[in-house]
């Protein structure tokens, strides 16, 4: 391959974080995170193109490719969504009564353990590769 025809790699077209020993120490990070996002996407939602939405065209534009005219989608939950919606719910209103009906010293509130409230979503999302160390300590 030439230099010419490597310069007119699509890849090469738009380059965001940089390349070589330059490049953008948080570059991965992104990548990893938008990963990661359309993966929740894809979890969370039924993605569907809309009825009325017009049929796009690509059009190359500022060294991306781009849908136009925009379509239009519809996001619709999935069950398993909506069952960690209604589990997220119920664990905040029960941490909420913890938080009002506990009057400690001096007629303040407790306030819980941060590590207490998160086990029950980290169990969820982890399930049995959770394993919490709690240290103790002994007030002599």
């Amino acid at each position: 391959m030439s230099k010419a025809e490597i310069a007119e790699h699509a890849y090469l077209w738009i380059v965001p974080f940089g390349v070589g020993k330059r490049m953008c120490l948080g570059a991965r990070l992104a990548e990893a995170e938008v990963i990661a996002m359309m993966a929740r996407f894809v979890q969370d939602y039924e993605i569907t193109l809309a009825e009325d939405s017009p049929t796009p065209n690509a059009v190359f534009k500022m060294g991306m490719i781009e849908p136009w005219p925009s379509p239009k989608y519809v996001f619709k939950p999935t069950r398993l969504k909506l069952e960690r919606d209604a589990t997220k719910k119920k664990n905040a209103d029960t941490n909420n009564s913890k938080l009002r009906g506990n009057p400690g010293v001096g007629g303040g509130l407790i306030k819980p353990d941060p590590l207490e409230l998160a086990t029950p979503e980290l169990r969820e999302i982890l399930g049995d590769a959770l394993r919490v160390r709690v240290r103790v300590r002994v007030r002599a």
